[in-house]
């Protein structure tokens, strides 16, 4: 009982680690504590590893209460069978990722590696649900308040983050399995710290390299209409509100490019931002809805300076029971009716090779090496976070753009509807923001840069050399202290 409620307070706090920039030191410390007792009891991993993973996607699934009290579900019974079957469903992730932690240490592979692969495939598990795969509560996206520590994903993407804040939290668990061993403990405590500390000298490196690349002026523009309030304010007023902010910005900047919210403009108009295109001399990217072949598609356009429109980019990936009914038998009305896009994420303008990520597709890292694959030179993610009201959701989903920015090299920008918007570098460091729930506008300086990182040209695959060197040193390590009588 002890080892269960000792895994469910470490998932908890893992997932707290996540809620803000105040407490992702959190990720470097909770699941030491879950850790410790799959090294106390191997044979007994089953019921640590569900409730585990039960309290970190529970406690960061908390957002649907939210959503409730914001009106997107309509009652408090179906909003607490939602929050328990994803509490669940991390639960039974976890479970069967830590089959493997059992079957792996028991064949005399050593503990921080069969620890790693665990929880590496529990992570993965999501992103072979399908339609219902659901990114969340990944521990690279906890510590993505620290750039320095997050430039190993240029190189291994996000796994390779998620890797090291494992190792450390392991080596930290076999120090407290050891504790009466003074020798042991600070041996692995002093492994725990030169990961940590040879990761964060590499970003600090990393950052420190200056390569000189095209910069242009890019703006986003937070026009703070919730979901709600867009369809209660007229096309009129819609209009203006963005012209006013889009001619404010223009006269203070002159930006290049300006980035509009996801469905800014609620209605099927491609052509409604055209005039305004041509007053700013700017590229304005937008979102809204459109209709073809009787179908509704989530999209984003490009207005041309010189009057054209671009062809729409349609979002790939759907929120399911929120954007569309995957099971095809629910009421439409209120798991909406939109249909999957069907075309490629970048359009080319004269300014440069735009990528696009439409709000929930930001946790993707595959759609945006797929941009990146076709060109893009820059990032933009149209964002409509109004349904997490004042929560912590908000910045949960900020640091899933900021890793995109960090594993493609590439400058996001973010424009949300209620916010949060800003602007990312490559190396992951916002540059300009807006406070959430205003109506803002803000500009920044940013560079088109058409290189690519190794993890935009491979994906994941070094994290199998990673994996491999681990395996090297941990056998050498065991053979070190084991010949030094570290006993």
């Amino acid at each position: 009982m002890l080892g269960i409620i000792c895994s469910f307070v470490s998932g908890l706090l893992c997932a707290f680690s996540g809620a803000s920039e105040k407490t992702a030191f959190l990720a470097f410390l909770s699941p030491s504590l879950f850790f410790f007792i799959l090294k106390k009891t191997p044979e007994k991993s089953a019921k640590p590893s569900f409730f585990y993973g039960l309290a970190l996607w529970g406690g960061s699934c908390l957002f649907l209460f939210e959503l409730f009290k914001n009106g997107y579900i309509p009652s408090l019974v179906l909003t607490f069978l939602a929050f328990l079957l994803l509490s669940c469903l991390g639960g039974i992730i976890f479970f069967i990722g830590f089959l493997v932690f059992r079957f792996v240490y028991r064949s005399g592979f050593p503990f921080v590696f069969s620890v790693l692969c665990s929880y590496l495939l529990a992570e993965n598990i999501p992103m072979l649900l399908g339609p219902f795969s659901f990114p969340w509560t990944s521990l690279s996206s906890f510590v993505a308040c620290y750039p320095p520590f997050l430039q190993i994903a240029s190189i291994g993407g996000t796994a390779s983050c998620t890797s090291l804040v494992v190792i450390i939290n392991a080596f930290i668990s076999l120090a407290l399995s050891c504790w009466q061993n003074k020798k042991r403990v600070l041996w692995f405590l002093t492994f725990a710290v030169f990961v940590f500390t040879a990761n964060i000298s590499f970003g600090v490196c990393k950052m420190s390299i200056r390569k000189e690349y095209e910069k242009i002026t890019v703006a986003a523009v937070q026009g703070n209409l919730s979901d709600n309030d867009k369809w209660y304010t007229s096309k009129k007023d819609t209009l203006f509100l963005y012209s006013e902010l889009i001619r404010l910005i223009s006269q203070k900047a002159a930006p290049s490019l300006i980035v509009l919210p996801e469905t800014a403009y609620p209605w099927a108009d491609m052509t409604v931002f055209t005039d305004i295109a041509k007053e700013s001399d700017s590229f304005i990217i937008f979102g809204a809805f459109e209709l073809f072949d009787d179908k509704i598609y989530n999209s984003a356009y490009v207005s041309f300076p010189n009057g054209n429109v671009s062809p729409s980019y349609r979002k790939r990936r759907l929120v399911p029971f929120g954007e569309y009914d995957p099971f095809g038998v629910f009421n439409l009305d209120l798991m909406g009716n939109i249909c999957l896009g069907d075309r490629g994420g970048v359009i080319e303008t004269p300014i440069g090779k735009v990528g696009f990520l439409l709000c929930f597709e930001s946790l993707f890292s595959y759609l945006n090496r797929q941009n990146i694959v076709d060109g893009a030179e820059l990032t933009v993610v149209l964002s409509n976070d109004s349904w997490f009201g004042d929560s912590s959701a908000l910045y949960r989903h900020l640091c899933h753009s900021v890793l995109r920015a960090v594993e493609s090299g590439r400058s996001v920008v973010c424009a949300a509807n209620t916010g949060i918007s800003c602007i990312i570098s490559k190396y992951g460091v916002i540059t300009a923001s807006a406070p959430k729930n205003t109506t803002a506008v803000f500009s920044a300086q940013t560079e088109k840069i058409p290189d690519g990182t190794l993890n935009s040209s491979v994906g994941d695959i070094v994290i199998f050399v990673i994996l491999l060197i681990l395996l090297k040193i941990e056998f050498f390590l065991e053979s070190v202290y084991t010949s030094a009588s570290i006993d």
